[in-house]
């Protein structure tokens, strides 16, 4: 006799919905039983396999489990799983449990479905790209070769009028639960400091709140911890239990990593009180019998995708107000419940309502190769993946642009934007785009068991940073040290890698048994790195050349630039040293603020010989003539250099002589305005100029001269290095004469007039005018230059005197004045008595006036 469920009395409703129409809605509270009844019961309602879609590989086979236990038969019978890794069906089994990536298989092999009478996709809310997939291509399908088949959606959290709006006509139907009331209290106070997104002070809260929800009266059942993944949780795991008796309680993980033997337990009735740490499989995917208490910290590891550099991202974030009241109602399932947030309410209100959809921040590039594939033979298969299928929300343009053109230098596309028959066979491989390339090339090149290897490591993150604390060994490869390692990791981890290695291997033609690096010459070495490139192609990375001045902590750090642009750090996890050319094989950019040239972290590596380079797929690898500054020599010369992406492979020294004019004189003016006034010794008659310009406005005159500020000193720096390529060539003339060249001859001629830069003493010897901008124009000179002048000299055609500093002959000033005549007058026989006492030598007339300017004596 099965245990009454909420769903039990909706099966008639949900029954005749689904015969009436193609597309259902049903919106079930967690725990009213919605997946694991309504399947059994469309049974003989469905002609055809019922599929059943899950976002979780734990989720599907838990409940294909629970139905055949509630059915009386084994699993694999009437009702089956396929998941990865593992897999339980037969000719009989009518209902089949898989995960959402699995269905995309099913589709790319057959497009129609056929034999399956209806698909149930469960958990809609979370949204997964493969959701969307599936949900687009289903309705594709009703709307066109089969309107016969049936479409259940199911969420217990769900926008249905969004939805409703898609699907042509649904019927919606709303499931009330059989719950009960859940006390939710916030820890935090809106004045405390805020929880932190990770570290010790995190876990150290999350434990306080567990031992203090262990006292509290109102829990009385299991605890149910959510962390954001499995790391988190073992650290967890291991502080809990050195503060809880063994006696008393059950510390247990939950993770779709875990082995079938530690998941079993947290299912598994027992005399001890359970605490449960689990990721977001426990938000709605799976129910945990006997949970009265949730801690929540409401925090998630969301995946994200940098779209500028096509870099995943992976952060932990705040979750949505629908995970938290999603996490809050699994105290109430089976009694009265308490939820500890760790947040403050008003950090809840300011929540986003729901999650975002993964096909708004993920990579796109999996997703297009795989509807490339499954629309092969229509006439949509060259339209770009937001134009192919109908959505229900659309992709980020940006994302579906850069998975395209990520396809296209995998090979996987043609320039029809058609698949190849290399995307055909990586869009039949397990393991993604970039892994498939790296299997197929290396079996091209006769490495395919060690890059296949390879491809399954990094699909089960084992390599580089994320599965090993900083380590002190060198190696050029993580992935070579990795394989080396094979036998130390855990044994059910090396299972599962032996046998996804197994199921890879039979599909590529290849030896099933697992490889040895020992043996491996130096050439297979090489086609190895290429098989690398194959699928890396835009992760190529170069050390990058550090700046003997910057700090000790910068140049300790092992920085490159990446061919794509930007910069990277080196993880100190990695085993890759000392490598100049590297492919990043698993790297992650940070979205905090970060400066570009160190935003993103290499997690894993191999070192790559930059030879290999040409060989690459796609256009990265060019030669062209590379126009760069020479800082010895001060000038712009052009190369003849190779180039990946953005970095520069070799460069062949000769100078070429054909150099684009535009380009020289552009790179030379940067350089100009960099190191202002160099060439120039100083930019002296630049004030100067703009100083006449002032002395001329103060005096309204109005002039069309030009000002060289902001863009007419661009123009000014531009003219001065036209034609010309080194500022060698820039210094062989004044910048004064620069200066002139922006004028004509005419408003030179008046300028000099009205503001000379010299005046002329009778014996031809120039005395330089002085302007400062809030002061009267000067000159100086010797006392004997201005022997002979009868007038003072004047300015503005005569209509200023000029101020004129008169030096004795120690060069100091010994009178200042603006009427010369009247000096000589006046001033000059007293002075002239002390200066001839004190520079007898020198030239001291009685009539200044009517003699030469000589300095000294003449010769007797």
């Amino acid at each position: 006799m099965l245990s009454p469920l909420p769903i039990d009395a909706y099966l008639p409703n949900v029954i005749s919905a689904v015969k009436s129409v193609a597309s259902t809605i049903i919106k079930a509270a967690p725990g009213t039983g919605k997946t694991t009844r309504i399947p059994p019961a469309l049974i003989s309602e469905i002609s055809g396999r019922i599929l059943v879609l899950e976002p979780r590989r734990l989720a599907a086979k838990l409940s294909a489990l629970r139905i055949a236990s509630e059915i009386g038969e084994d699993v694999g019978q009437t009702c089956g799983y396929q998941v990865r890794y593992d897999s339980q069906l037969s000719d009989k089994t009518r209902i089949l449990f898989v995960t959402e990536g699995i269905f995309t298989k099913f589709l790319i092999d057959t497009p129609k479905l056929e034999g399956i009478g209806a698909v149930i996709i469960d958990e809609f809310h979370e949204r997964h790209l493969h959701t969307d997939l599936a949900l687009a291509m289903v309705s594709r399908l009703i709307a066109g070769d089969r309107p016969d088949l049936k479409l259940i959606v199911m969420s217990a959290t769900i926008d249905t009028q969004g939805l409703e709006s898609y699907l042509q006509d649904p019927k919606i139907l709303i499931v009330e639960g059989q719950t009960f009331p859940v006390t939710t209290e916030h820890l935090l106070r809106t004045a405390d400091k805020e929880l932190p997104l990770s570290g010790r002070d995190l876990e150290d809260r999350i434990v306080n709140a567990t031992l203090q929800m262990l006292q509290d009266p109102r829990c009385t059942g299991n605890i149910l911890v959510f962390s954001s993944g499995l790391q988190e949780i073992r650290k967890l795991e291991q502080a809990l239990k050195a503060r809880l008796s063994a006696d008393n309680f059950a510390v247990l993980p939950l993770a779709a990593d875990l082995s079938a033997h530690e998941q079993t337990k947290v299912f598994t009735p027992s005399n001890h009180r359970k605490i449960v740490i689990a990721t977001n499989v426990a938000e709605t995917s799976v129910t945990i019998p006997g949970i009265t208490g949730v801690i929540d910290p409401g925090l998630a590891k969301i995946a994200g995708h940098a779209s500028w550099s096509g870099l995943p991202t992976l952060e932990i974030r705040k979750i949505s107000q629908a995970s938290a009241i999603q996490r809050a109602g699994r105290a109430g399932r089976t009694a009265p419940g308490l939820a500890y947030r760790l947040y403050s309410e008003a950090d809840f209100r300011a929540r986003s309502a729901f999650s975002s959809p993964e096909i708004r921040r993920l990579d796109l590039t999996g997703l297009t190769l795989e509807v490339k594939m499954i629309l092969n033979d229509s006439q949509h298969a060259a339209l770009s993946l937001d134009q192919a299928i109908p959505w229900l929300d659309s992709p980020d343009q940006r994302s579906v642009y850069a998975a395209q053109s990520l396809l296209t230098q995998l090979g996987a596309l043609g320039s029809n934007h058609r698949l190849t028959e290399i995307g055909k066979q990586l869009a039949r491989l397990p393991l993604g785009p970039r892994l498939g390339a790296i299997m197929v090339c290396g079996r091209e090149l006769r490495v395919g068991e060690i890059s296949t290897l390879a491809a399954v490591l990094m699909s089960e993150r084992l390599v580089g940073g994320r599965s090993r604390n900083p380590v002190s060994a060198a190696h050029d490869c993580d992935l070579l040290y990795t394989i080396e390692q094979l036998q130390t990791l855990d044994p059910t981890i090396r299972n599962r890698v032996e046998q996804l290695y197994r199921q890879v291997a039979r599909q590529l033609g290849i030896s099933p048994q697992l490889p040895s690096i020992k043996n491996l010459s130096p050439q297979a070495l090489l086609d190895f790195s290429r098989s690398l490139l194959a699928g890396f192609p835009d992760r190529v990375a170069k050390r990058r050349e550090l700046d003997s001045n910057k700090s000790a902590n910068i140049n300790r750090m092992k920085l490159y630039n990446l061919c794509l642009g930007r910069g990277a750090i080196l993880s100190e996890a990695t085993v890759v040293r000392d490598a100049d050319w590297l492919i990043a094989l698993e790297a992650s950019e940070s979205l905090n603020n970060l400066s570009a040239d160190r935003s993103t972290l290499i997690l894993s590596a191999s070192k790559i010989d930059p030879s290999l380079l040409s060989l690459a797929p796609g256009t990265l690898s060019v030669r062209r003539h590379e126009i760069r500054w020479v800082d010895d020599a001060e000038r712009v010369d052009a190369f003849d250099s190779e180039f990946y992406g953005q970095l520069c492979v070799s460069r062949d020294r000769s100078r070429i002589v054909s150099i684009e004019a535009t380009q020289v004189e552009e790179l030379l003016c940067t350089k100009l305005a960099e190191r202002w006034p160099k060439p120039f010794a100083d930019d002296a008659d630049l004030k100067s100029y703009h100083a006449r310009l002032d002395f001329l406005t103060s005096n309204g005159i109005v002039s069309n001269l030009p000002e060289f500020k902001d863009e007419m000193f661009q123009l000014l720096l531009s003219s001065i290095c036209e034609g010309k390529r080194s500022f060698k060539e820039i210094n062989s003339r004044e910048l004064a004469d620069y200066i002139e060249d922006q004028m004509s001859y005419e408003e030179n001629q008046c300028f000099a007039r009205l503001a000379p830069l010299a005046i002329t003493n009778r014996n031809g010897r120039k005395l330089k005018v002085y302007y400062e901008s809030g002061k009267h124009p000067w000159t100086e000179g010797m006392i004997q230059d201005f022997y002979g002048m009868t007038a003072t000299p004047k300015l503005l055609d005569g209509r200023l005197p000029l101020t004129i500093h008169l030096l004795a002959p120690n060069k100091r000033p010994i009178q200042v004045t603006s009427d010369l005549v009247g000096f000589w007058r006046n001033s000059y026989p007293d002075l002239k008595r002390e200066l001839c006492r004190r520079y007898p030598r020198h030239f001291w007339p009685d009539d200044p006036i009517a003699a030469s300017p000589h300095l000294h004596l003449p010769r007797r």
